[in-house]
C-alpha cells in the first residue's frame, strides 16, 4: 500500500486446523482481502459510507477448494497481521 509519503508492507501469516476428540491435524488457508466500495458499504449498518476508502480487510478463510469438515470436528483459522511502515524522505 503506498501513499504520496509513505509505503506500507503487510506481512500476514497464517494457519488452519481441523481438531476432532484427541488430535488436530494441520489444513491449508487461504488469505482472502476485501473492501465493501462504494454500494455494499451504503447497506452495511455499522459503516458509514465513505469509511471503504479507509479500510482494507484481510481475512483467513478457505476459498481455493472445498475443506470436508467431518461432524463433530471443528475448523480453526489463525492469523497474524503486522503492518511496517516506511517514511520516504522528501529531500533530494
Amino acid at each position: 500500500m503506498r501513499g504520496k509519503e509513505f509505503d506500507y508492507t503487510v506481512e500476514v501469516e497464517k494457519d488452519g486446523s481441523i481438531t476432532g476428540s484427541s488430535n488436530a491435524t494441520a489444513t491449508k488457508t487461504d488469505v482472502v482481502i476485501w473492501n465493501p466500495w462504494t454500494e455494499r458499504a451504503k447497506t452495511m449498518d455499522d459503516f458509514d459510507d465513505e469509511e471503504y476508502i479507509h479500510m482494507v480487510a484481510i481475512e483467513p478463510g478457505r476459498v481455493s477448494e472445498k475443506q470436508p469438515l467431518p461432524a463433530g470436528q471443528t475448523y480453526t483459522l489463525h492469523q497474524s497481521i503486522n503492518v511496517m511502515r516506511y517514511w520516504y524522505s522528501t529531500l533530494k
